[in-house]
């Protein structure tokens, strides 16, 4: 259980297409290149500048199953089991504090960085110069964070938990929290409060990451 005052404020519901665009972009828009090329080569030129430039209201239904076929051809294993789960989804916000007892995703190159899986622990280790082995996400933290900049981060970070109360645990955005994690505890946060995804479900244990 997350406690109260560190609790997700659920602002309005949401659904799958949310959870479905926000982890497109934000991973089309990413500084990863094996992301990039992982979706543009499952879409359409034309579907690809719509999510690039934001045009979510322009999307026709054969956008969007265009999108979900997208992301269950490069991300299915992961990312696409919450479109089984019945998941329960909200437009939400954290205060920056809550940030640091979040959960990292239970994958072994980024457990074997911090067993407890707190974000927290996951930042320190990386910040004092230990890597993800078998994963670049140690890299790609270390890559942004001395450049992280707000303005240019796209999509919402994607959480998810068995109760409104959480635990939290991070589906997407785990290099852009990392860097908000790790300027928050350097004091010098890059705002107060942060805006995500919600998803909740039960059956949210039985994914297979969590």
């Amino acid at each position: 259980m997350t406690d109260t005052a560190m609790a997700a404020r659920k602002t309005n519901r949401a659904t799958e297409r949310d959870f479905v665009w926000n982890f497109c972009r934000a991973e089309i828009e990413s500084r990863n290149p094996e992301f990039q090329a992982g979706y543009v080569d499952r879409m359409s030129f034309d579907l690809e500048m719509k999510v690039r430039q934001g045009q979510r209201t322009t999307l026709t239904d054969d956008d969007w199953t265009g999108l979900e076929r997208a992301l269950d051809g490069f991300r299915g294993r992961y990312a696409t089991p919450f479109l089984g789960f019945g998941m329960e989804w909200w437009s939400a916000s954290l205060p920056v504090a809550a940030l640091p007892a979040l959960q990292i995703a239970n994958h072994p190159p980024l457990v074997s960085v911090a067993r407890s899986r707190r974000l927290e622990d996951y930042v320190k280790r990386l910040d004092a110069g230990e890597g993800t082995p078998g994963d670049t996400a140690g890299e790609r933290y270390r890559s942004v964070r001395p450049i992280f900049d707000l303005k240019r981060v796209r999509g919402l970070p994607i959480l998810v938990a068995e109760t409104s109360e959480g635990p939290y645990t991070i589906v997407e955005g785990l290099t852009r929290l990392s860097c908000q994690t790790s300027l928050f505890l350097k004091g010098t946060p890059a705002q107060e409060v942060v805006p995500i995804l919600l998803g909740i479900s039960p059956r949210v244990k039985n994914w297979k990451w969590y």
